[in-house]
């Protein structure tokens, strides 16, 4: 695991006082598949956002050192006669601030895809302490939260990132698919896990999501929907359906109830009011009726309640039968 100490301490040993590197024109080529979807999506002379993702990813073959910034482009509408004029034109420099690096690009056609990165100036520069980023957004910021939803913690994500930043692209002063500061990752974290929320209040979204499963299960007349019980405060959800229940009641008859919970799959800081309590998931699950086959997991529940109050109601809410084993 990467720490605050040993990062510092490999990163003070690539610093130099200045970066300088000399660079060649280069012709890079364009994806297929990735133009395609380009030009599909292109708003007349513009492409969408996300190709400043793609062609960033080409150029940093050849220059890894410097944080490339667009400062513009232009692309042929599709279906123009206009034989002579370029596919796609841009221009661009580095977002360092002591970089003299400035370049234009140019596709001359759509068939070979093929892209001339010409250098107004070809020498990096950059001063020792001078540092920059490119925003993570399109796809890269869709990968982050990916890994940012489930599990990650986002001040370790920023470290590990900063370790796996090649020695003479960090002493070049790249950031990029780091960021500014941690906080960028903070914030993508807290996106990914505000996706599919219904409201940015968590109660208010839980009681919308439980509305919203019971209309969906219009048959369920006694216990419709998914959610059955919300308390905020201890901070309380039971899960289960009127089939689970049901299938309880026609397995209990010749077996046992057991119980288990798990602290791993749930985020603690959403639901604890700042009460530094573990939120749990507590499962109750009975044996499949054929020998050799995974458990029936009947209901759940998530509290930060660990008290013999919280599973008593939940045995009440549920309708189970007192005929259960600790497990």
């Amino acid at each position: 695991m990467v720490t605050r100490m040993t990062l510092k301490t490999y990163l003070v040993k690539v610093q130099r006082k200045t970066f300088r590197h000399q660079l060649k024109d280069r012709t890079f080529q364009v994806p297929q598949a990735q133009w395609k979807q380009l030009r599909r999506n292109q708003n007349k002379r513009s492409l969408p956002k996300e190709w400043v993702n793609v062609f960033n990813d080409l150029i940093k073959k050849h220059n890894p050192y410097c944080v490339v910034k667009f400062n513009g482009h232009r692309v042929k509408v599709i279906g123009s006669q206009k034989r002579k004029s370029p596919t796609f034109q841009a221009t661009g420099c580095c977002a360092i601030a002591s970089c003299p690096m400035s370049f234009k690009l140019t596709m001359l056609t759509d068939s070979d895809r093929q892209v001339l990165m010409q250098y107004g100036n070809n020498e990096v520069f950059h001063k020792r302490q001078l540092t920059a980023s490119r925003k993570i957004t399109g796809s890269l910021r869709v990968e982050a939260k990916k890994k940012l939803k489930f599990g990650q913690p986002p001040l370790k994500e920023y470290w590990d990132r900063m370790y796996n930043i090649p020695k003479e692209i960090y002493s070049a002063g790249n950031r990029s698919n780091v960021g500014k500061s941690h906080a960028v990752l903070r914030q993508i974290g807290t996106e990914a896990r505000s996706q599919g929320q219904m409201d940015k209040d968590l109660h208010t979204s839980l009681l919308a999501l439980k509305e919203k499963l019971q209309k969906e299960t219009p048959n369920s007349k006694n216990t419709p929907g998914f959610i059955q019980s919300i308390m905020i405060d201890p901070f309380n959800v039971i899960l289960f359906t009127e089939d689970t229940i049901r299938l309880y009641h026609q397995l209990a008859k010749k077996d046992f109830l057991f119980w288990d919970a798990t602290g791993s799959f749930t985020r603690q800081s959403a639901c604890t009011h700042g009460k530094e309590k573990p939120v749990y998931m507590y499962t109750a699950v009975t044996r499949h009726p054929t020998k050799g086959k995974s458990p029936i997991p009947i209901a759940w529940m998530l509290s930060n309640d660990h008290t013999t109050l919280a599973p008593t109601y939940f045995l009440k809410k549920s309708g189970f039968i007192p005929t259960m084993s600790h497990h």
